[in-house]
């Protein structure tokens, strides 16, 4: 009952962090997104569809803050780009000169928190 009780609670934080700052990047970089749905995924950090709404991992609330800005820009990104071509990672970059960094840095550390 307490690990349900800390898992509800982890997630209601990280959908208050995540919208914060999402609405930060979105208003920073002049993005419009429709919606924000914090959700359990198993395998990814985020999706974006062609209605503008986003998918974030509550999960992402146990990374450090630069790596869930990361995510977050990567996504909004998608709403200018739906795909990841050149043009996306141009956009990505400008918004994020260190995202090379950040993106490694999830491939290598990640998964020990997804499978959480």
């Amino acid at each position: 009952k307490k690990k349900i009780i800390i898992f509800n609670w982890l997630k209601r934080e990280a959908s208050k962090y995540l919208l914060f700052r999402l609405n930060y990047f979105s208003k920073k970089h002049l993005i419009k997104f429709k919606s924000l749905e914090v959700k359990n995924f198993k395998a990814r950090w985020g999706s974006c569809n062609t209605n503008l709404d986003i998918q974030l991992n509550w999960k992402l609330i146990m990374l450090p803050s630069r790596i869930i800005d990361y995510v977050i820009i990567h996504e909004l990104c998608h709403i200018k780009v739906p795909n990841h071509s050149k043009s996306f990672w141009s956009h990505v970059s400008s918004m994020d000169p260190l995202y090379k960094e950040k993106s490694e840095w999830l491939k290598n550390n990640g998964s020990l928190i997804i499978d959480f």
